[in-house]
């Protein structure tokens, strides 16, 4: 995990992601409506990755603001600082 990265760089990093697990789920409509088996299958390994990067970024959130002794659950707290 790394420790040096700022609040502002973990929250890009997490809308980024965000957003390419946005078009994942758009891309799947369109293979669902084609009934593509094995495009099915690839983009359900790629909605995979995508979220164990999201939860990964989660963790680096939560980490961060432990260690700035902020509550993660607060918001309003960690942005107004």
């Amino acid at each position: 995990m790394q420790h040096n990265l700022s609040l502002e760089t973990i929250l890009t990093f997490a809308q980024d992601k965000m957003q390419n697990l946005l078009q994942l789920l758009k891309n799947e409509t369109l293979i669902l409506e084609k009934n593509n088996i094995e495009e099915l299958e690839k983009i359900t390994l790629e909605k995979i990755a995508i979220t164990e990067e999201i939860e990964k970024n989660e963790q680096q959130r939560i980490h961060f603001l432990n260690s700035k002794e902020l509550n993660p659950n607060e918001p309003a707290t960690w942005l107004s600082n």
